[in-house]
This record gives C-alpha cells, structure tokens and sequence, in this order.
C-alpha cells in the first residue's frame, strides 16, 4: 500500500477530477491568461478500506491506490466498506475552495450484495463428521 499525506491527496484528486472531466483551462498550462471558473466535479469514488483510529481513514481508489486522509474530512457515520464520492469546488481563482465526501448508498448497497453472492457461492466444507 502506498499512502500520501492530505495536502498531496487535495491535490491529486484536483487534478486527476479535472483532468478526467476536461475542466482543464488553457490557461492552467501556460500559467500566463487568467483562469476561467470552474465548476464542481464529482466524478471520482473511493472505497473506505480501514478506520484505523479516530483521526485517519484509508480510502482506496478503483485502481488500488490506497489513500490516507483525516477522518474528520468523512462523514460522520461511515463505515468500512462504504463507497465514496468526491466533490471538489475550484475557487475563481482555479484553487481548491472545498473538498467534499460523501456515501453513496447505491453504490454501497450494490457492493455490499455483490460481496455476499459471491460468498454464497463459495465452496463449503462437508457437514458432519469426518473420518480421516
């Protein structure tokens, strides 16, 4: 597992968001024209893998990078297993103003049944006794 501190993780799920939805102005490359503002994205999802204590929360992405983030910036009544959404808010100034998680309770709900059919299917061991 690969962590990163908070401030790297504002800032790569800035980027990787705005990259993914085209936000990116042209401006953001050649650092010279003044940014247009951006709107609000919320096309990233993490899956929260571990409450580790009461200040820090490892998330991971659909490509099995494990995040560590502050345990404050979730929701207060989140559970291990539970689907994320991200919402980043851009400043006019092409800053991060705010970054915003929240469950997805469909989704959660779909990965949860998920996970308990293919429990279901497992094999099982034999009932009764054996003899050995």
């Amino acid at each position: 597992m690969r962590f990163v501190s908070a401030t790297a993780f504002a800032l790569l799920v800035t980027t990787l968001l705005w990259s993914l939805c085209g936000c990116e102005h042209d401006a953001l490359r050649s650092g010279m024209d003044e940014l247009e503002p951006r709107r609000a994205v919320t096309h990233a999802t993490f899956v929260v893998e571990a409450l580790e204590d009461a200040h820090w929360a490892v998330l991971e992405d659909e490509h099995a990078h494990a995040l560590q983030v502050p345990r404050p910036w979730l929701p207060a009544h989140v559970r291990e297993g539970d689907v994320l959404t991200v919402e980043v808010t851009p400043s006019d100034d092409g800053a991060v103003q705010g970054v915003v998680f929240a469950i997805d309770a469909v989704a959660t709900d779909a990965r949860r049944r998920a996970i308990e059919e293919r429990w279901e299917r497992l094999p099982r061991a034999p009932s009764g006794d054996l003899d050995l």
